[in-house]
């Protein structure tokens, strides 16, 4: 009985400490998303800046791990305000890659297939690789534009490294476990995209991670090349680290160009 509850003490230890981690990079993120707005670095188009028609095309808007719904609803409030109808998926990122898959599936079901509209799916993190993998399986007859930012597309090597450290006993039975680079990685099931599709990743590591961890350029938590697969239709960089993608101004107006032209901006 002491060692049980011994065991739920650190287990709740961890929890808390997992959580001030995650607390401490939100807030760097947010600084520098702070000290970065206002220097929008591309020329938006002046059509890109007019709102469609209302009602004519949503998106599906899939967050990443770790994260809630609510991580994209600024992106959302956005998207809305150019004319797009915004459907914001979420799911519990304490479970398998699997299981997540099935609640994102249902909630699609519901939402996005049941008539004529073009649709557009764009996911943050892992909620790329949950759109990749649900367009391999599914090809709506409304299929619009697809863009994953800040996706780990060859796996993370950060996620290789979190198996050696204690909060890993906490998620090892979770989607954490399956976005490594090993021979089961969730990415390695993906099928080869033969619809448009567009990748950002972003190039500002700021503090959120020892450099010497992940390989080459990257955003803190995924290096750029990690980014890149076989069948991408665009790619481009945005100097911002991975937390604050979700709010950047250059990430956006990079996500609509695609979604309307299908390209970036150049």
């Amino acid at each position: 009985m002491t060692s049980r509850k011994n065991k739920q003490s650190r287990r709740t230890l961890y929890i808390i400490l997992l959580i001030l981690s995650v607390v401490a990079i939100a807030l760097t993120a947010v600084g520098h998303h702070i000290a970065k707005s206002g220097a929008l670095s591309v020329e938006v188009p002046h059509t890109l800046r007019q709102p469609i028609p209302p009602h004519q095309e949503r998106i599906v808007l899939i967050h990443g791990w770790g994260r809630h719904n609510g991580a994209l609803a600024y992106m959302g409030e956005r998207f809305e305000r150019l004319g797009y109808e915004v459907h914001l998926i979420d799911y519990h990122s304490m479970r398998s890659l699997t299981e997540i898959m099935r609640e994102v599936e249902a909630q699609l079901s519901q939402c996005c297939i049941t008539d004529n509209r073009k649709t557009h799916y764009v996911g943050h993190s892992t909620g790329g690789l949950l759109i990749r993998s649900y367009l391999s399986t599914h090809r709506p007859t409304n299929l619009g534009h697809t863009v994953v930012f800040g996706t780990p597309s060859q796996g993370a090597a950060l996620a290789d490294k979190a198996r050696e450290y204690w909060f890993f006993d906490i998620v090892e039975d979770s989607a954490a476990s399956e976005l490594g680079t090993h021979p089961n990685a969730f990415w390695r099931t993906l099928k080869k995209p033969n619809y448009p599709i567009g990748v950002i990743a972003g190039n500002y590591p700021g503090s959120v991670s020892p450099p010497e961890i992940i390989p080459g350029p990257d955003d803190g938590i995924v290096a750029v090349r990690e980014t890149q697969f076989d069948g991408m239709t665009d790619f481009v960089e945005v100097h911002v680290n991975h937390n604050a993608m979700r709010n950047d101004d250059d990430t956006f107006w990079h996500i609509i160009s695609f979604l309307k032209n299908g390209l970036f901006i150049k």
